[in-house]
C-alpha cells in the first residue's frame, strides 16, 4: 500500500509540473505577440479594370474573328491573363483573400 500511494504522489507532481510549463509556455508566447502584432496590407484588384485588360488583348488578337471564335479568345485570353495576374502577385507575397463578382482582394504581411 505505500509503495502504490509514493507511486501516485510521484505521479501527480510530474503531472502537475507538466500543466505549470505548459501554462508558462502558452503565457510567454502570447505576451510575445502581444508586443508585436501581425499587421496586413491589402491590394484589391477590381473587376471593371481586370476585364478592360482582358478585352484590349482580345481585341488585338481577334481584330478578324466571328463572334463564336471572338467568345473562345475571350475564355482563353481571360484564363491567362487571370493566371499571369495572379502568379505575380504570388511572388510577391500576396495571397488572394476573396473574390466576387466585383473583384478580387489580396492581403499580406505588412513589410
Amino acid at each position: 500500500m505505500n509503495h502504490s500511494f509514493k507511486y501516485s504522489w510521484i505521479l501527480t507532481r510530474i503531472a502537475v509540473a507538466a500543466v505549470v510549463v505548459i501554462v508558462l509556455c502558452i503565457s510567454l508566447g502570447a505576451k510575445a505577440n502581444r508586443g508585436n502584432p501581425i499587421q496586413f496590407e491589402y491590394k484589391i484588384l477590381n473587376q471593371l479594370s481586370f476585364s478592360q485588360k482582358i478585352m484590349s488583348q482580345v481585341q488585338q488578337q481577334s481584330q478578324a474573328q466571328n463572334s463564336s471564335l471572338q467568345m473562345h479568345t475571350y475564355m482563353t485570353t481571360h484564363s491567362k491573363v487571370l493566371e499571369e495576374t495572379l502568379n505575380e502577385l504570388g511572388k510577391e507575397g500576396w495571397e488572394l483573400s476573396i473574390m466576387s463578382e466585383s473583384g478580387y482582394i489580396f492581403k499580406r504581411r505588412s513589410q
